[in-house]
């Protein structure tokens, strides 16, 4: 039987006899219930409350201690089993000595048996706990029938309306299964060379854990009737009740989990963490289908005021989910410090806030009280639990890299992007020549490339994804990187393509992402709307690098402006973990140097693109290229999108006049149509019966051909003028972004560099009259940029990523 059928077995039975064993002691328990009323029941619980604290004391975290090393050290179990009931006998008498002289709240035979019944209940518990290290969870789950099948059959047949003769029941029955757990443990084979002193922490935080459990109860009753105090207990015990569910996943699933390789871990902390989640969702969806009213049904009248109640509760299940599988995690790496300093900041807290609650508003007081410190129990444990597993990762990326992965947000539509990108993979293979390259797109061009994490946001057409599509993306995006990083692989709701596109990256040695301009965002009313539907998407590739702790590169690109904060701190937090950073202008250094960031200065890869050979003629007559583009469709200030082609339109009127050819480009040809510059290109030839709509070229050199041709190139895509600088032939820009602005005024060029929301005729007719005279700022410019982009390189990281 493999290791993970075996788990699955153990869990199987020892939760069918949980369920079975728990549905006979809830008949029996809403009997007694019944019977005590809840006035009587009020004093049931306090002393219940007094004999768990005395309990706590007693056991002292021992039993937890024992699961652990027992499932680690089997041969050694009943000698420390031994060592561990004669400390608890001993102790048992002091605490016995101090309770019956000093609580003088509970009438003494009640007491004193009570203590009886928890020493039997104690020394009980060390034995199955035994059994359970050994993996007998079997045995156990047939021993811990025992209890309630003999308490419901007494109350069955004879009423339980004292409370001294239900503590009688429980001693008969806790000393039948002491006897019979005691003949089932093997002896020992070998004598303990361990010091109980290693139990230490189990101790203390076994101690705390039944204080800041119980202290509700018992500062309750000090201000409160016993009724409200049964009234407290009903409702809170009608949820709890069921925890005994999570206690024995946790406690089936710690000794496997001692005695698995790290491999089969990984399936049991996942499949462990999902029997939790469906506990929680199970009870509170009985609960919120009504199963408050059920209180009154099986408890009687005297308990209706618990139903109000029960709906504050709701959240508890998965609270006790939380705080079960964050002790598993935290015990099976053995940092149980970091439990005892959450549970001592826990029990302050819960002893300077719950008197003045419960003072001011009683029950409610209690019960908010009892889950604010149930919460940060479950938040403190879940976070040093699977802290203590970030080391489960991938195997250390290795130097120089195997595997390269180019992420690219922009895909290929936009040819500018594609230029940028074909230089960067024949910069990569040169790079590194024996590393396989794999390039991950938004939109992948064919079968050689892989969607990238970035193709999320868009549906199988290529236009924006629903936003439920996004929702269902992004919840499954941050849960799959999450339980990755902890070495968990989850593929919860997640397709195939998503599944391969995030092992591309968790086995990359070096992730690069692409060059260009995308990591900036516009203003918008909306701004943490816009960062979850749209912002953080455009980095997500790189926030997955830097969690998974592989070596990112960003390759030169321009960063910012960023408008709204989530996406400057989510921005600044990837960008100063990344291994290097190259940025191709001023206005992006800036920002990086403002937000203390390292970087370096590199030009834009299209300054490499070769130049065609030969160059064609100068055309005649004269020719004007205008590459167009929807600015008022791509970022919302439609008000400029009618003045820029009204001026457009003026600009070709006038060069055809003076005799010129006009070429209409569309660069960019997106799904989606604000990113489509056909539909402006066409929109504009209807008012330019004279244009010549140019065919869309197949690739940034037949462009490159293309633009070789003319006269004179007018771009509002930057690129366009890019690939007129990398031939030595002048263009002017039409500048939508600061990007524009800064590569423009970084090469001496801003004087042909013409803002989109300030454009006239006048201002584009003289620039494009005056270009010629950019040839000799251009010349030295591209002979510059290549000089630097042969120079460029990608340095080994002073340690390989962990």
């Amino acid at each position: 039987m493999t290791h993970r059928s075996s788990w699955w077995s153990h869990i199987v039975a020892a939760l069918s006899s949980t369920i079975v064993s728990q549905t006979v002691a809830a008949i029996a328990q809403v009997i007694i219930i019944r019977a005590l009323g809840s006035s009587e029941y009020g004093v049931y619980t306090t002393l219940y409350a007094w004999l768990a604290i005395a309990g706590s004391i007693i056991g002292a975290g021992f039993d937890t201690w024992l699961l652990d090393y027992g499932s680690r050290h089997s041969a050694q179990l009943r000698h420390q089993m031994v060592r561990i009931l004669r400390i608890k006998i001993s102790i048992w008498v002091i605490v016995a000595l101090i309770f019956v002289g000093y609580i003088d709240q509970l009438a003494l035979p009640l007491l004193s048996l009570g203590l009886l019944v928890i020493l039997l209940e104690s020394i009980s518990a060390t034995l199955l706990q035994g059994l359970r290290a050994l993996n007998r969870h079997r045995a156990v789950a047939a021993i811990q029938l025992i209890a309630p099948s003999i308490l419901l059959l007494v109350v069955s047949i004879w009423s339980p309306a004292q409370i001294l003769w239900l503590l009688i029941i429980h001693a008969v029955s806790y000393a039948i299964i002491l006897t019979v757990a005691y003949r089932l443990l093997p002896h020992a084979s070998t004598i303990a060379p361990t010091n109980l002193i290693t139990s230490w922490p189990f101790v203390v935080s076994d101690i705390l854990a039944q204080i800041y459990t119980y202290t509700t109860t018992i500062l309750l009753a000090s201000y409160a009737l016993p009724s409200d105090v049964g009234i407290f207990r009903g409702a809170w015990s009608f949820i709890a009740y069921t925890v005994v569910i999570p206690s024995m996943i946790f406690s089936t699933t710690l000794p496997v989990l001692n005695q698995s390789t790290p491999t089969q871990q990984s399936v049991i902390i996942r499949r462990s963490a999902y029997a939790f989640a469906l506990y929680a969702i199970s009870v509170s969806g009985f609960v919120a289908a009504g199963g408050g009213q059920v209180i009154v049904w099986l408890y009687g009248e005297s308990f209706a005021p618990s139903v109000a109640f029960i709906s504050q509760l709701m959240v508890l299940p998965f609270i006790k989910s939380g705080i079960f599988f964050g002790v598993m995690l935290l015990i099976h790496r053995q940092r149980l410090v970091w439990r005892i300093v959450v549970q001592m900041i826990t029990v302050v807290i819960l002893w300077v806030s719950m008197p003045p609650l419960i003072a001011q508003t009683g029950i409610h007081g209690a019960i908010q009280a009892q889950l604010i410190t149930e919460g940060m129990l479950a938040c403190g444990y879940l976070v040093g639990g699977l802290w203590r597993l970030r080391h489960h990762r991938s195997a250390p990326a290795v130097w120089p890299p195997r595997t390269v992965v180019l992420t690219n947000m922009h895909g290929i539509r936009n040819l500018g992007d594609y230029a940028i990108h074909q230089q960067q993979l024949a910069w990569l293979a040169h790079q590194f020549p024996t590393a396989t390259i794999h390039r991950c797109y938004a939109v992948p061009p064919d079968t050689q490339s892989t969607p990238g994490i970035s193709h999320w946001v868009y549906d199988a057409h290529g236009n924006i994804a629903s936003r439920t599509t996004r929702i269902r993306r992004t919840s499954a995006l941050i849960w799959c990187i999450g339980m990755r990083y902890l070495g968990i692989h989850s593929t919860w709701g997640m397709h195939p393509a998503e599944q391969h596109a995030l092992m591309r990256l968790l086995h990359a040695d070096l992730i690069c992402a692409s060059g260009g301009g995308y990591l900036y965002n516009q203003p918008s009313r909306t701004p943490w709307w816009q960062f979850m539907s749209w912002d953080w998407w455009v980095c997500a590739d790189m926030l997955v690098a830097v969690i998974w702790r592989r070596p990112l590169a960003l390759l030169p690109q321009s960063i910012g402006p960023i408008h709204h904060t989530p996406m400057r701190i989510l921005l600044t937090w990837i960008l100063s973990r990344a291994h290097i950073i190259y940025v191709r202008e001023s206005q992006s250094a800036q920002l990086l140097q403002h937000l203390g960031i390292t970087y370096h200065r590199a030009p834009d890869f299209v300054w490499g693109l070769p130049k065609p050979t030969p160059l064609p003629p100068p055309s005649t007559p004269p020719t004007l290229g205008i590459t167009l583009m929807d600015y008022g469709q791509q970022t919302g200030h439609t008000q400029y999108q009618h003045t820029y082609e009204t001026c457009i339109i003026a600009v070709a009127r006038h060069f055809h006049t003076a005799g010129w050819s006009i070429q209409l480009f569309a660069q960019c040809t997106d799904h989606a149509p604000g990113w489509d510059d056909r539909v402006v290109v066409h929109r504009l030839a209807t008012h330019l019966p004279f244009a010549h709509i140019m065919p869309v070229a197949p690739s940034p050199y037949a462009l490159q051909q293309q633009y070789a041709a003319l006269s004179a190139l007018l771009s509002t895509r930057l690129h366009g003028a890019l690939i007129r600088f990398a031939m030595n032939q002048p263009a002017v820009v039409i500048a939508y972004h600061p990007k524009a602005h800064g590569i423009m005024h970084d090469i001496g060029l801003e004087a042909w560099c013409l803002a989109i929301d300030t454009l006239t005729p006048e201002a584009v007719i003289h620039a494009v009259d005056t270009a010629p005279t950019q040839l000799p700022i251009i010349a030295a410019q591209r002979q510059q940029q290549v000089d630097t982009l042969h120079t460029l390189t990608i340095p080994p990281p002073i340690a390989p990523a962990e």
